[in-house]
Formats: C-alpha cells, structure tokens, sequence
C-alpha cells in the first residue's frame, strides 16, 4: 500500500506531498478504526489523483520570433481542455510612477480558446483599443506582464484548476514578465530582440 504518503489530522486524511496526475494516477491504502473496546475494522481504499491543467512549453510573444517590433499575439497551450473565467489572463504594461514604484496599467485582451488536435488547447490573447474589441492592435512601446490566475483556469473532466504558483495547490497566479529573462516587452524597430531599432 502506500500508507506512507498519507496522515491522518483528526478525522481528515491529509498527503505527505502534492501528488502528479502523469506519474501516478491513483494510490492504494489501508485504513483502520478502532473502537473504545479495541475492536477494529479494516478499509482498503483507492484514492484518486485528478490531472491538473499544466502549461506546455513557454509564453509565445509575438510571432515566436526573436524580434519585438511588432507584438499582436501571446500564445501558451495547456496539456489539456480548460475553461477560464472572465480575467483569467490578464495582460499589463509595467511602468513605475514618479517615486520609482512599480505600476501595471491594464490592456484591454482578447481571450480565445483553441482546442488543438491532440486534447491540448491553445490560449490566444490578442489586443484592442476600447470601443473596439474586433479590430487587433500592436502593443504600444514598453515593457509587459501576463498574470495567469489559477484559481480562475479550470480542467474541463475535473474541475480542478490550475496550479499557478507551482506550490502543489490548485490556484494561484503565474506571472509572466515580471522578469527581464522572459522577454515580454514592445519596441517598434526592435528586428532582434535586443531593445535596439534596426539592429
């Protein structure tokens, strides 16, 4: 059995560790009452681990080239079916205010969901102007933060929604440009990547 990944905290059985879907599915245990006058009884039990939503591969910025002149999209695909509720995804110019704190200016994104052929689904985030959500624009000069919210990204055979964070919970937010590394900004020019104009 595996009795050993498990406790028991009053009357809830709790786990040792987060558990993965793709490593193991389901885990076998064994459980004992006993009563006042020391009679017992024995339960074998099956517990089942419900598969999470996990990202595959990175953020796709742009057209998943180097160059930053022109961002219209950002792609990233789940490993498997999701539904997100209303701000799940939500995308912001970092900018600082005059006292050098750190200020995210929402941009209006469009969210949507493209189931591919092989169960995963494609989430594709494009941009618009107020007024206008069917007509796509480039980001404007800057520098940019996805926030994907966990606990607003569900699996659509187990509800159970994404780990954000990676702490082993469902929910959570996974941030996306927070750092220089992940290259998530616009400058018109910019062929390269390397925040210069025609270089």
């Amino acid at each position: 059995t595996d009795n050993s990944l498990f406790e028991v905290d009053g009357d809830q059985l709790r786990t040792k560790q987060a558990f993965d879907f793709e490593t193991k599915p389901s885990y076998s245990i064994r459980l004992r009452v006993t009563d006042s006058a020391g009679h017992s009884y024995d339960k074998s039990l099956t517990v089942l681990v419900l598969n999470a939503p996990e990202l595959v591969g990175s953020v796709v910025v742009g057209d998943g080239t180097v160059q930053r002149s022109v961002v219209r999209e950002v792609n990233l695909t789940f490993d498997s079916a999701i539904t997100a509720d209303p701000g799940a995804f939500e995308v912001s110019q970092r900018t600082f205010d005059v006292n050098h704190n750190l200020v995210l200016v929402p941009v209006l994104t469009k969210v949507d969901l493209l189931p591919l052929a092989d169960g995963k689904m494609q989430v594709h985030l494009t941009f618009f102007k107020a007024g206008a959500p069917n007509v796509p624009v480039r980001l404007e000069d800057g520098n940019y933060q996805l926030t994907i919210h966990g606990s607003l990204i569900h699996s659509v055979d187990s509800d159970v929604h994404f780990d954000g964070d990676q702490d082993g919970l469902a929910g959570g937010d996974q941030l996306f440009g927070s750092h220089e590394s992940d290259h998530f900004w616009a400058f018109f020019g910019d062929i390269r990547g390397l925040r210069l104009v025609g270089n």
